[in-house]
């Protein structure tokens, strides 16, 4: 994982391993993040994730949203994203699916909510 970059759809999972891992530490299940952030309480990861977010988009800003999901809960997902197209792929034993947006958020706000609403889903793995 990328320690300290973050462009999120490419960064906080790519590019965005950083600022994802703060985020995911933060909801456990989706990055243990303790080992890269082991002091930090919830909210100060949080606040981290958002001032990231903050000082790499100018707000609104497109942003892409990767998830990888085990079969069947892909729906659960691609809800989260309604007026927005949806690119899935199965994983080459068919076992997970990959779930892919680009949204215009409005905000770091917004951003870090779907998030939220995406760890209620059970196994998933955002990027």
């Amino acid at each position: 994982m990328v320690k300290d970059s973050i462009v999120f759809h490419h960064t906080i999972i790519c590019t965005h391993y950083s600022s994802f891992n703060i985020l995911g530490h933060a909801y456990q299940g989706l990055f243990d993040i303790n080992s890269y952030y082991p002091a930090m309480s919830i909210d100060h990861k949080l606040l981290e994730f958002k001032e990231k977010l903050d000082s790499q988009h100018r707000w609104p800003s497109l942003y892409m949203f990767k998830f990888i999901v085990p079969k069947g809960q892909e729906n659960s997902i691609i809800d989260l994203f309604p007026k927005n197209e949806v690119k899935t792929k199965a994983s080459k034993r068919g076992n997970y699916i990959s779930v892919t947006s680009q949204v215009m958020m409005g905000s770091s706000d917004d951003v870090i909510k779907i998030y939220q609403d995406a760890h209620k889903v059970e196994g998933v793995i955002a990027l």
